[in-house]
């Protein structure tokens, strides 16, 4: 399916459960190297003096667009068209002496459309009050989109590529600004080519895959294609659902695949909320193909309830196959993935690396709540790298937090399953729930055929079941340079691997440079160190608190370095894993 799914993406035509975009508090994240603000961030249309008070940004438009209009009219705002295809039909006979950009402006109402391209400088915006011609300010610290447009954009033709595409030329870029987007029969509600900014788009594509041609087994809100130019996408709150079904026709065992936003190009995605849910099949945030120079900012993504029907299926919050990915403060939450056969093992990772390209990661989240259905066998990563890709994963919480009554196959927070030279350090992981018995998660797990020159420093790594081990690796092969300042509990042995002894310790690991890794004993009210309640969300996340902790102090301070592994602490000194301030 992987090697399917990889060959769909990077041939893409462009080609819910909870919403997050309130809830992520990203207040509670250390500082991090975010890059600097999108394109998006800078408004290229025409300006006004200021709104008066109260009504928000101006139109100030080029043409306007009114559901109550005529496609008869000239498009002024005393004559709005009626349809949005209409502007750009005007727009397009404006002739060689318009300047660009050309704003579009649409007010309040629902427009049935067969679907239409943006090319060059045009801009079209909804959102606005039909009278004053105003609408709200955009936030930019807002997570999702700031507002829900009350410009609906609906697709009248079915089984179509895509339903909107925006295509840069010489005039400029396009930009799709303020609208909730409706799609039911479309493989991709939007399709963006190189240069292009989307913002404040409230998107749904309900489409439920089919053996047509044009409406495929993969389903997207969002689609990137691979020309050249950078796509900047921020503040939009997408979601794919496919209500568990598919089309009359369809063979039954045809694999499904489910994903919020799928990028073969340069991008810019930030602050975006994305929801992939109630897919028969694979669930997927964030899907990159071939694609170079991303950033990837402060976005959260859910992925709900998705059912496989063949080995392999999974729930992936972000998946890179020869991309060069930058992620930073990203919010992954995995609900309930499962297995129609019980034989084979559900899948829940927050980011897999396939193949090629790197991945740079500094203060993602992970978090696997309520993870499986009862008596359902799971394979769960925060991390999983199977060819040598990641750079760095530092700051990072990873949470597993599940019923009892699941089974592990093999699960780590980060796991890595080739020749690596990664940088993991000051990441908080905390693992609860599952069946002891029937399986095993690690704090960090090196395959046997593992090589290079890891460095792992200043962890936090905390179970709150009997678990063998905080590290997995074979003894006998050296792959680890740096083995500083981790602390963890729970474990027992700490290592174990191919050629390490029964009892083993970590300083049996062949390590370059090891020393003050400190295995501790965790109280029962360990696990209010991590605000484990309510792991539902993305607000709580995994954070370190004051709360209950009596008596419970991680041993680490001073002997923990400020420096390049992770994000120096505000307060002068510092402690093992991804925050400030253990209990004291």
């Amino acid at each position: 399916m992987r090697g399917r799914y990889a060959a769909a993406m990077s041939g893409m035509l462009l080609v819910t459960g909870a919403g997050c975009a309130s809830v992520l508090g990203f207040d509670e994240f250390l500082p991090g190297q975010a890059p600097a603000d999108s394109d998006a961030s800078a408004d290229t249309g025409a300006t006004n003096d200021g709104p008066p008070v109260g009504l928000g940004e101006s139109a100030d438009a080029d043409l306007y667009v009114n559901p109550q209009g005529d496609d008869a009219n000239d498009g002024k705002r005393e004559h709005p068209v009626r349809s949005v295809n209409k502007a750009l039909l005007l727009a397009a006979a404006s002739g060689p002496n318009q300047k660009f950009p050309l704003r579009i402006a649409a007010c309040a109402g629902t427009y049935s459309e067969t679907g239409f391209t943006l090319t060059g400088g045009i801009e079209l915006r909804g959102g606005y009050d039909c009278t004053s011609w105003y609408r709200p300010v955009s936030k930019d610290d807002v997570v999702g989109t700031t507002y829900k447009s009350p410009s609906e954009l609906s697709n009248a033709k079915p089984e179509s590529d895509q339903f909107i595409s925006l295509q840069p030329d010489d005039s400029g870029a396009p930009r799709l600004d303020g609208w909730t987007i409706t799609v039911d029969e479309a493989s991709a509600a939007v399709r963006t080519a190189g240069d292009a900014v989307l913002t404040e788009l409230t998107i749904a594509n309900r489409t439920k895959p089919s053996d047509s041609s044009s409406v495929r087994s993969q389903t997207f809100g969002i689609a990137v294609g691979p020309e050249s130019g950078t796509a900047t996408i921020e503040h939009c709150s997408v979601t794919v659902n496919q209500s568990n079904g598919r089309r009359t026709g369809t063979a039954p065992d045809d694999v499904s695949v489910g994903v919020g936003i799928g990028i073969a190009g340069s991008s810019r995605v930030r602050r975006n909320s994305l929801t992939t849910s109630s897919v028969i099949g694979s669930c997927e945030g964030i899907v990159l193909g071939g694609a170079k120079d991303v950033q990837l900012v402060e976005n959260a993504i859910a992925v709900v309830s998705c059912t496989g029907t063949a080995p392999g299926i999974a729930a992936i919050g972000i998946s890179a196959t020869s991309s060069d990915v930058t992620s930073v403060r990203n919010s992954i939450v995995i609900t309930a993935p499962a297995q129609t056969d019980i034989a084979n093992s559900a899948a829940a990772v927050g980011v897999y690396l396939v193949s090629g390209g790197t991945f740079d990661s500094d203060g993602d989240r992970v978090i696997a709540p309520a993870v499986v259905v009862p008596n359902q066998r799971l394979l769960f990563n925060g991390f999983l790298d199977s060819a040598g890709v990641l750079t760095r994963v530092v700051n990072a919480s990873i949470v597993f937090n599940a019923s009892k009554t699941i089974t592990l196959d093999d699960s780590a927070g980060i796991r890595l399953l080739a020749p690596s030279n990664a940088l993991l350090a000051h990441n908080s992981m905390y693992f609860s729930g599952a069946d002891a018995d029937g399986g095993s998660i690690y704090g960090i797990s090196l395959s046997n055929s593992v090589t290079g020159a890891i460095k792992i420093d200043s962890n936090l790594v905390v179970t709150e079941d009997h678990r063998p081990a905080f590290i997995r690796a074979s003894c006998q092969v050296s792959a680890v340079a740096e083995l500083l300042h981790n602390r963890h509990a729970g474990f027992d042995p700490s290592l174990v691997g191919t050629g390490c002894p029964s009892k083993a310790t970590l300083e049996d690991l062949q390590s370059g440079d090891a020393g003050d890794n400190v295995l501790f004993t965790c109280p029962g009210e360990c696990s209010k160190l991590f605000a484990n309640s309510g792991l539902d969300t993305t607000e709580t996340g995994l954070r370190l608190t004051d709360a209950g902790c009596s008596g419970f102090q991680v041993p680490s301070n001073d002997a923990v370095p400020v420096d390049g592994r992770g994000i120096a602490r505000s307060k002068g000194t510092t402690t093992a894993g991804a925050f400030e301030a253990p209990c004291k």
